[in-house]
């Protein structure tokens, strides 16, 4: 790669300008060490030898003029792009995935390409697209996302995703199996509370010991404020959330609230085949930061001045 060459803005009897070449990484500038086994610096740029992905990132030239009569120093930054075809954001894959008829299942597929990839879902050897009965499709630049509304058991079945860019693709293939619903929460209570935190008891019923790959494990609580249930019409879409894994006898703490504020939240139970329904919708208030002032206490402050004024009436005619 090369840069572009800074021109020389000063009169032509100045020196030529002294160049140096700077890489961002992280949250700083890095020398680029110009020793000519990776690094060449030339006349109009830098020359990078055995390009890699790693040398993606910022370049800076800078070029310096500077003599006895005058100064001046004007830098360009160049992002340079390494194009390569997709490889998967995460190594580790699980090739099976459960669900439950009359619920839904959302199969990822995130992949790393430049330019970036472009990302389809198939099934047997038919392209799916995204429609309101059957199939959502959503994603980006870097990952898709597949949501198989499960209405019967037909669904049940491989899917592939594909990502592809003009350097070359990749796929993988994820059996879509069934399972089962797992039951709602026994036990949805809060614990403790103060004026930013909720610490809620949530449990759900369990087998044997033996258990099975649909057994409970973990839960999600779900929760908004009064205010924001009303102004979304008593929608749950836009309530945030928070996934615990199961743990015996565990309580789970909600933060980050605001004090002095009512809030509505439910829970649900989740295994591998995904969510129960959620308990019924339970209102718990957190503290004020205000002090509590008794009622009592204007009139024990009164008493008191009442006594300290008869004193010093007291020990005046006493004088």
């Amino acid at each position: 790669m090369h840069f572009t060459r800074i021109p020389n803005t000063q009169s032509t009897f100045f020196p030529f300008p002294f160049l140096s070449l700077l890489r961002f990484l992280g949250n700083e500038f890095i020398p680029v060490a110009a020793d000519g086994s990776k690094y060449r610096i030339l006349a109009d740029g830098l020359l990078i030898n055995k390009v890699t992905q790693s040398d993606t990132g910022e370049y800076t030239c800078r070029a310096y003029q500077v003599n006895s009569i005058a100064s001046d120093m004007q830098e360009r930054t160049v992002l340079m792009k390494i194009e390569h075809k997709p490889f998967w954001t995460h190594k580790q894959f699980v090739s099976m995935q459960y669900a439950y008829i009359n619920g839904t299942a959302s199969i990822m597929c995130e992949a790393q390409a430049e330019p970036p990839a472009t990302f389809t879902w198939h099934r047997k050897q038919k392209r799916l697209h995204s429609n309101e009965r059957l199939y959502t499709i959503e994603g980006d630049h870097y990952w898709s996302r597949l949501t198989v509304h499960v209405l019967n058991a037909s669904v049940f079945d491989n899917y592939r995703c594909r990502a592809t860019n003009h350097l070359g693709s990749i796929e993988r293939t994820k059996r879509l199996e069934q399972g089962e619903k797992p039951p709602s929460p026994i036990t949805f209570q809060l614990r403790g509370f103060n004026s930013n935190t909720f610490d809620v008891d949530v449990s759900a019923p369990r087998g044997p010991e033996d258990r099975g790959p649909m057994e409970v494990n973990g839960f999600r609580i779900e929760y908004m404020s009064e205010l924001e249930f009303k102004s979304d019409a008593g929608k749950w879409t836009n309530a945030r959330r928070k996934d615990f894994p199961f743990e015996e006898g565990a309580t789970f703490l909600i933060t980050n609230l605001e004090p002095d504020t009512t809030y509505l939240m439910r829970a649900a139970s989740r295994n591998l085949a995904g969510f129960s329904d959620f308990t019924k919708v339970e209102k718990y208030k957190t503290l004020s930061l205000e002090p509590r002032v008794s009622s009592a206490l204007p009139q024990t402050t009164s008493l008191c001045f009442s006594l300290m004024a008869m004193m010093c009436l007291t020990l005046r005619l006493g004088y």
